[in-house]
């Protein structure tokens, strides 16, 4: 049995309410033509609009609930279905509240607005939907404080086991050894450091003197440990950033929409 997420909460409650809606306004909407056509200014437009200012001021709440540690009205989860189906339903219910018409002026730009808003959440919900379960925080492992600091830690321990070595020993540290800075676009735009070649570390081992077998096979091994650890911080930080990205286009499209929305229904109350 599936597991119940933002999108199919309470068997898709809020994605049927939103075809609900949906489908009324727009039977409404061909069975009735208001006189001189239909457009934003009649009375049908007017309803139209209302209702789709009500949905904005619904979309717009969510940023107030998600900070907020109780409430009575709905769950978290409840609240973001809601934002993310009535949002796609606002697609639909506001050309039906203007009769199609999008012109290059403060009402258009509110339109556009709107359907960049709603493009990034829907990027952003099916990103965080992937990438959200593979938060190594979110899986019981190291943040990336935590990762920077067990990777720090080996630095000192392979300081320690580098000190009067052999020539054998160095070079065998020289071939395996790796340099990486973390980084958002180094993570973003590059691989992480790869495993060791076992063959080629197995030759090199061989060289060693006996004596320093044992330190040998204990630089090999947290080298390893390093290598996994700087994979981890290199996904890590890759999917944060991912996860950021959306948000920092997201929440300001927002805001811009909600306010240009604003200009439009001063507009029209002032000029129409």
């Amino acid at each position: 049995m599936a597991s119940e997420t933002f999108y199919n909460y309470r068997h898709f409650l809020w994605l049927k309410v939103t075809i609900v809606l949906v489908l009324l306004s727009a039977g409404i909407y061909v069975s009735y033509e208001p006189i001189g056509g239909h457009r934003g200014s009649s009375w049908l437009g007017y309803s139209l609009g209302i209702l789709a200012g009500i949905g904005m001021i619904i979309l717009m709440w969510y940023g107030r609930r998600k900070r907020a540690y109780h409430s009575r009205i709905t769950t978290l989860q409840g609240a973001l279905s809601v934002h993310v189906w009535l949002g796609i339903g606002l697609l639909v219910l506001v050309p039906l509240h203007s009769g199609f018409r999008v012109g290059f002026n403060i009402h258009g730009a509110a339109y556009i607005l709107l359907v960049l808003t709603v493009l990034t959440g829907i990027w952003g919900a099916m990103n965080y939907t992937r990438l959200a379960p593979q938060v190594l925080a979110h899986r019981g492992e190291g943040t990336v404080p935590q990762l920077l600091e067990q990777i720090h830690d080996i630095q000192e321990e392979k300081k320690r086991l580098l000190q009067n070595r052999s020539d054998e020993f160095l070079v065998l540290h020289k071939a395996i050894d790796f340099t990486y800075t973390p980084g958002i676009m180094r993570s973003l735009f590059s691989q992480p450091p790869k495993e060791l070649d076992r063959e080629k570390v197995a030759s090199l081992l061989v060289n060693v003197p006996d004596a320093e077998r044992k330190e040998a096979v204990a630089l090999v091994s947290i080298n390893s440990r390093r290598r996994r650890l700087t994979k981890n911080l290199h996904d890590e930080v890759a999917v944060q950033a991912l996860l950021k990205i959306w948000l920092y286009t997201h929440v300001p499209l927002a805001v811009a929409c909600f306010i240009v929305f604003i200009i439009h229904v001063v507009l029209v109350f002032e000029y129409y």
